[in-house]
């Protein structure tokens, strides 16, 4: 039993090992191995749904667990578990965690949950054969240098798919249920219970961990009750609606326009066989609520809410169940000045994100215990949050950047106690969501248009119909602040360090040009600040930079600097930063600086075009901008020359508008 302590830690933890021995080596590429693989599946998929399960609660005695065996090392392999808990909950936590733990080994696994970690299993397998055509080079490594060092069996995706079908059929809840007794034993365990430090914290001492295992394994446990979700997505009826318009467009793609309004852009292709990606996008995002409800939507708030959540009468722990054995993903997205519904399925699955894109929209669910799971769950952290320097850090650099805006919101006491469930559901059903008016759903990937084209209409085309695009509201933009700002921010920290953070902004036209321009900039100053701040002045393991361009809602390209280092080198090196930047500007890349970029961004393009996502962008870029993005960008890496990139780093630095926000211990 170990107990590890540290001031600045955000969090509180607790991680068991049963250890035990490896499997030789030389059996390593048999039968065996591959059947305690998919058993080991098993397991641990079954105890990431309780652990699901018990977590969706906001009166849960933990935040979150994981279970599932593992090699450690050549010598010795591991049953692993964690648990993670509120500050100064561990007793309770691991009494809970190892309860389930307990409860494994005495009643083993439903039916029910055996069915869906198996549906799960075989759909992982079926999706590897599909994307088996489309792999990339990288996608044969790991798997033959497991196979040399290891003795693992190198198999191709079909005869996974096959062993894999073939031991799923012969393994049910007894076989199972044997092993799962068998993985956890009273000899070779290890708990390390990991915690912040500080006044007032009582941390839990090795007896009292010790008194918690005795515990449980005599108490009386109650076995798990199997909950039935056997049923449809969509009972009733949809209205539909028919394509009114059907066109062939740019790239290849052919563009419904719908009764109601949304407009469909498809793209089929090869790319990733196993991949069908989606974006349904309008205008508006967060500048489009009030203010006085920008609290509920703060990002962890708003984020926890979308995980925990479930869709329609399917509660959060309900629909994962319900999706067994589907590669499915639908999640809404709130941008500054857009939003709407994006994912990625399976092509098999396609008619299942389409039900889930239509639920999403006009059935969302706003359950009072699900929302408060995830307040519970930012409580937990919070406290020690505010102890960790990057964070309030974080928070500073916000405020500065933004100029005190007071839309950007800060994660606090405040904040939380400011937000509520009914404040998203308004807004959701009643600004972001109420209408489809001006939405555009372009899909990308391996489709077949013919069978798509009824689902769309049925689903997308049932999405109520509006008079009005959605727009962004422009004074709600949040803006970079202009000017020149120097801000050195105190904070209280045990390992003095301080964090450098400087942004040049300029509002000024951007085109295709703009961002290849930058592009190449990027890869040249990232080699200068590499020789000059790294190695001649060794001030920091290596400066961050992001140079970027927006042509909406504001046309702006931003110099992003950041780096860390010691408190005694910071002002000095941030001075260099600036002046090296402003001598890239004032000369321009060198001859060879600039081939070594535009041969490394030309690099680039053709592994871009063989990619799903660069194909769903550049068709946003067309709808948004009407250009051909992708006969404009090949222009434009022919095209651009060293002058080019001089004078829009010149432009950038003329407006003088530059941030600098220096951390720096508290004394």
């Amino acid at each position: 039993v170990g107990i590890l302590t540290d001031p600045e830690l955000t969090s509180s933890s607790i991680d068991v090992m049963w250890k035990s021995e490896p499997m030789p080596k030389e059996y390593k590429n048999t039968d065996v191995a591959f059947t305690m693989d998919i058993i080991k599946l098993y397991i641990r998929l079954i105890m990431r749904e309780r652990f699901a399960d018990i977590t969706a609660k906001p009166d849960a005695p933990f935040l979150g667990g994981s279970f599932y065996i593992s090699s450690l090392c050549n010598s010795c392999d591991a049953t692993n578990g964690s648990v993670s808990f509120k500050e100064g909950d561990a007793i309770n936590a691991f009494a809970a965690f190892m309860t389930e733990v307990e409860k494994m080994k005495r009643f083993g696994f439903t039916d029910g949950e055996v069915q869906r970690a198996k549906d799960n299993i075989i759909s992982s397998f079926e999706q590897a054969v599909e994307a088996a055509p489309t792999r990339k080079n990288a996608d044969f490594i790991y798997p033959l240098l497991y196979n040399f060092y290891d003795n693992e069996a190198y198999m191709t995706p079909e005869t996974e798919l096959q062993l894999a079908q073939a031991l799923c059929a012969s393994i049910n809840a007894a076989v199972l249920n044997q092993i799962a007794a068998q993985v956890v034993t009273d000899e070779n365990m290890v708990i390390l219970y990991n915690g912040p430090e500080k006044e007032g914290l009582a941390n839990p001492t090795e007896q009292q961990l010790l008194d918690v295992l005795a515990a449980v394994k005599n108490a009386d446990i109650q076995a798990n009750v199997e909950e039935s979700v056997n049923e449809p997505l969509i009972s009733g009826e949809l209205k539909g609606s028919k394509t009114k318009k059907a066109k062939q467009t740019i790239y290849g793609a052919t563009e419904w326009n719908l009764k109601n309004g949304v407009k469909v852009v498809v793209l089929p292709t090869q790319h990733k066989k196993d991949q069908i990606l989606y974006n349904l996008n309008m205008d508006g995002g967060k500048s489009v609520i009030p203010t006085e409800a920008m609290p509920s939507f703060e990002d962890n708030i708003w984020s926890l809410y979308l995980s925990n959540t479930g869709l329609s009468k399917f509660s959060g722990t309900q629909l994962p169940k319900m999706l067994a054995g589907k590669n499915v993903s639908v999640n809404p997205y709130l941008g500054n000045s857009q939003h709407g519904i994006s994912g990625q399925c399976a092509p098999k699955d396609i008619e299942t994100a389409m039900q889930l894109m239509y639920l999403t929209f006009v059935e969302p669910r706003f359950d009072q215990d699900e929302y408060a799971t995830g307040i519970q769950q930012i409580k937990a952290v919070l406290p020690n949050l505010k102890n960790n320097p990057m964070f309030l850090f974080q928070n500073a650099v916000n405020k500065i950047m933004y100029g005190g805006n007071e839309r950007v919101v800060e994660l606090n006491e405040e904040t939380l106690a400011a937000a509520d469930l009914e404040t998203i559901k308004k807004v959701y059903t009643e600004t972001l969501f109420n209408d489809a008016a001006g939405a555009t759903l372009t899909i990308v990937g391996n489709v077949d248009l013919d069978a798509l084209k009824p689902m769309v209409e049925k689903y997308i085309g049932s999405l109520p119909k509006g008079k009005k695009a959605h727009k962004y509201v422009k004074e709600n933009l949040i803006g970079i602040a202009k000017g020149n700002i120097d801000n050195t921010v105190k904070i209280a920290m045990q390992t003095p360090k301080s964090t450098v953070f400087q942004v040049h902004s300029a509002y000024m036209p951007v085109d295709t040009k703009t961002e290849v321009s930058l592009e190449i900039a990027k890869y040249v100053l990232d080699m200068i600040y590499t020789k000059t701040i790294r190695e001649q002045e060794g001030g920091t393991y290596g400066v961050g930079t992001g140079l970027s361009s927006a042509r909406e809602p504001f046309s702006r390209v931003t110099v992003l600097v950041q780096f860390d280092t010691n408190p005694e080198q910071a002002e000095r090196l941030g001075t260099l930063t600036t002046k090296y930047l402003k001598e890239f500007a004032q000369n321009g890349p060198t001859a060879e600086e600039f081939a070594m970029a535009v041969e490394n961004v030309k690099k680039n393009l053709p592994e871009s075009r063989i990619s799903n996502n660069y194909w769903l962008s550049a068709l946003s870029e067309n709808e948004d901008y009407g250009i051909d993005y992708d006969a404009e960008y090949e222009k434009a890496l022919n095209t651009v020359t060293a002058e080019d990139v001089k004078t829009l780093l010149q432009a950038v630095l003329a407006q003088e508008n530059f941030i600098q926000i220096m951390m720096v211990p508290a004394e």
